[in-house]
């Protein structure tokens, strides 16, 4: 069970990181649309994941690729 909650969740994270690259949705919202339930605990597996926060990561993208 502990694989299947971990590939979900990186499922989950991955798709939010297409979703802060290719659009303009709020963090929030996008939160909710990849399955999070909570805004703070997906900030939480997102910094853990990609080491920064969603908004950073979303600043760092769209300075690499404007």
């Amino acid at each position: 069970l502990g694989d299947v909650y971990k590939r979900q969740t990186q499922y989950r994270l991955n798709t939010a990181c297409e979703l802060l690259k290719h659009s303009q949705k709020q963090v929030s919202e996008i939160c909710y649309l990849v399955g999070f339930n909570d805004v703070p605990h997906f900030n939480r597996m997102f910094k853990k994941a990609k080491r920064m926060s969603p908004k950073a990561y979303r600043n760092a993208e769209s300075i690499k690729n404007p």
